[in-house]
């Protein structure tokens, strides 16, 4: 893959996801670390300049493997740790046309990856905005708390400025916002366009799923995979 060292010694890595053909930075993409084995180490999603961070072990060989929905999946070779270290890292990604004959096929004969997702949330009575009222409102919204706000979000106090957090009603603290079952932190930059449906969901909720990654609540937004991108 382009731009990553073969070796490196580094604990803390910081890198930068950015388009292969433009440069440009790819915000909330999958970035995942996993060991030789393929264990997983260390799992975030890109802020909206295209940037992630991620603490591993030191002295552990690792692999690192970003994916969207609409870039071709890339990953780097092993890459050695030691601790005490920062290493920046870089990489280019090519983007992946959605092939739309390909996804009305195979979405007739199963249930594709965001019903079973929506199943799921039910199924633990999550308080959920449905994908059509999602539908109805995101074309409108020019980021993901505008969708939000039109949406009219129960048990959470929306941030009157763009940087600040969203926070439960009933803690006053930050939530941490979960994109496809990865936890990004208090604050994302997420294209409305791309969501499918989202959960909001208590602290003794959220705590029991993803622990101290997002112990006073959750946002969880599950992205539209290629069986729903048929109408862009």
């Amino acid at each position: 893959m382009c731009g990553w060292a073969s070796v490196a010694d580094a604990q803390v890595i910081i890198g930068t996801i950015r388009s292969q053909d433009t440069e440009r930075s790819v915000p909330g993409a999958k970035v995942t670390a996993t060991d030789s084995l393929g264990k997983l180490l260390s799992e975030v999603t890109t802020d909206q300049a295209g940037r992630f961070r991620m603490r591993l072990p030191g002295n552990t060989p690792f692999q690192v493997v970003v994916k969207k929905v609409g870039w071709r999946p890339s990953s780097t070779e092993l890459i050695r740790g030691a601790p005490a270290d920062t290493m920046e890292l870089d990489l280019l990604v090519p983007a992946e046309p959605t092939d739309v004959d390909a996804v009305n096929v195979t979405a007739k004969g199963e249930a594709n990856a965001n019903a079973k997702s929506l199943d799921e949330a039910r199924r633990r009575g999550w308080k959920t905005v449905m994908p059509q009222e999602v539908e109805a409102n995101r074309e409108q919204a020019t980021n993901f708390l505008d969708l939000m706000r039109s949406t009219g979000a129960q048990g959470v106090l929306l941030p009157a400025q763009p940087n600040d957090c969203v926070k439960s009603n009933r803690t006053r603290r930050c939530m941490t916002f979960i994109v496809d079952g990865v936890p990004a932190g208090n604050s994302i930059y997420l294209n409305p366009r791309d969501v499918y449906f989202y959960s909001i969901l208590a602290a003794t909720e959220s705590a029991v799923i993803w622990g101290d990654r997002a112990p006073w609540g959750a946002i969880v937004v599950v992205t539209r995979q290629y069986g729903d991108k048929k109408n862009p």
